[in-house]
């Protein structure tokens, strides 16, 4: 037997609280009242999953607007259906831009309720498919940028999926065109920031004072030629990952003022205030050389390991041995570590 759909209808009159139990057992769900928006949250911060949520706009102490904004900020995904006596726009605009799936105009007839929450258990079947559609499109995504062929390269995978979760700066070591970068995309993809921006900054590229303002920004009139202000790279990484390549290259005065943004999470443009990163940038390095420190650290292996990783490519999109001049030519990257210039012949 299909376990029953469950409502909590959120009323502070007994009246309609009768009422909309009454239509909606009938209906086969399994119905609970309270009367008040305080009594509603209560029971989701218990942990507390309702198939839906009918909740009045119009209630003593605190509103339906209020009470809303809470539910969502406990859990978006959750199903509300706003009631009312007022057919006000922009009560029904407010409610829809928080996170309610409808807004129904008491007095109500039942065919209205059933479409209100037909089109809510269909909006939520929707969401929950196209998660599930992202979820798995990353997964072969990463799959394919990041094919562990070794044991060595198994191990380094395991220890990106360890790492990723964890709110902390990671340091990437590994000789030059290993692959330093697929793994901090794949961290990074692998994160609850997956959603929010991936800079990449190469601190070999570009002289001290030039790289300092890249990274932190500068505000008008720093410096001669400051004619406007210009955000730095760890404000557009905001929320996001940040990937700081060959950090090895960086001035020591430039690690230091790293250093403080990564103690402190504070940062500061050019002639500017200082402003806080709160944990709101996470942040990787990479570079070929040895290098201290208490980061997490993963360790890519050599090229001759890394051509094993050409190998599996091959194999996983069926590149014949006999291929074509391009292929060929990709073939002889890779056997001498080039996997750039690979990968670049591959795409052709």
């Amino acid at each position: 037997m299909a376990e029953k759909e469950r409502v909590l209808v959120v009323d502070d009159e007994p009246s309609i609280r009768k009422y909309l139990q009454t239509l909606l057992e009938v209906d086969g769900f399994d119905v609970e009242t309270v009367s008040s928006g305080r009594e509603a949250l209560n029971k989701m911060k218990k942990g507390e999953r309702p198939d839906f949520i009918i909740l009045d706009v119009l209630m003593p102490e605190m509103n339906g607007i209020d009470t809303l904004t809470e539910l969502m900020e406990i859990d978006r995904s959750l199903n509300v259906i706003m009631l009312s006596c007022s057919n006000e726009v922009g009560t029904v605009v407010e409610a829809i831009r928080i996170g309610a799936h409808d807004y129904l105009t008491k007095p109500f007839e039942k065919t209205e309720l059933d479409a209100a929450m037909l089109k809510s258990r269909q909006k939520k079947q929707l969401a929950t498919e196209n998660q599930a559609l992202r979820d798995y499109c990353d997964q072969v995504t990463e799959d394919l940028s990041f094919l562990a062929a070794s044991p060595q390269m198994v191990r380094i995978r395991q220890q990106i999926l360890q790492i990723a979760p964890v709110d902390v700066p990671v340091f990437i070591c590994g000789e030059s065109g290993v692959g330093k970068e697929v793994v901090a995309r794949m961290i990074h993809l692998r994160s609850k920031r997956r959603n929010q921006p991936f800079v990449k900054v190469n601190c070999a590229a570009l002289p001290g004072e030039l790289l300092e303002s890249e990274l932190f920004g500068f505000e008008q009139g720093a410096f001669t030629g400051a004619i406007r202000s210009k955000p730095g790279k760890f404000e557009l990484a905001n929320k996001g990952t940040i990937f700081l390549d060959e950090i090895a290259e960086m001035s020591t005065h430039l690690q230091a003022k790293l250093l403080h943004v990564l103690q402190d999470h504070q940062y500061s443009r050019l002639g500017g205030r200082v402003l806080p990163a709160e944990r709101t940038v996470h942040q990787r390095s990479a570079t070929a050389r040895a290098y201290g420190g208490n980061s997490p650290a993963v360790s890519t292996f050599p090229a001759e390991v890394q051509r094993e990783i050409w190998e599996a490519w091959a194999a996983a999109f069926q590149v014949p041995a006999g291929c074509g001049p391009e292929l060929s030519l990709a073939r002889e990257f890779a056997r001498a570590g080039e996997f750039r210039q690979a990968l670049r012949h591959s795409r052709r």
